[in-house]
């Protein structure tokens, strides 16, 4: 960039992580509709997929029957689907 400072940055953070035992990270707080995992230790990506809305929220883990989900939803204040 000329005349300035290239940084890498991201989006804005719109929503706190959610952290599981097992060491894994979920965050779903930004402008994009991705819900990601990070390992706790390494801070590398291990995981995300395309949420159906925007995922400007904590996500939440939960078990049922014996096994752990994660669930994530948003809201539309800065211009992504409600979901």
């Amino acid at each position: 960039m000329a005349g300035g400072i290239a940084l890498k940055l991201g989006t804005p953070n719109v929503g706190g992580p959610a952290i599981t035992k097992g060491g894994v990270i979920f965050h779903s707080g930004t402008l994009d509709y991705y819900l990601r995992a990070y390992d706790v230790k390494t801070g590398h990506e291990r995981w995300k997929d395309r949420l159906l809305a925007g995922g400007q929220a904590t996500p939440m883990t939960y078990v049922y029957k014996e096994r752990q989900y994660v669930a994530a939803g948003g809201h539309g204040f800065i211009g992504t689907m409600p979901g």
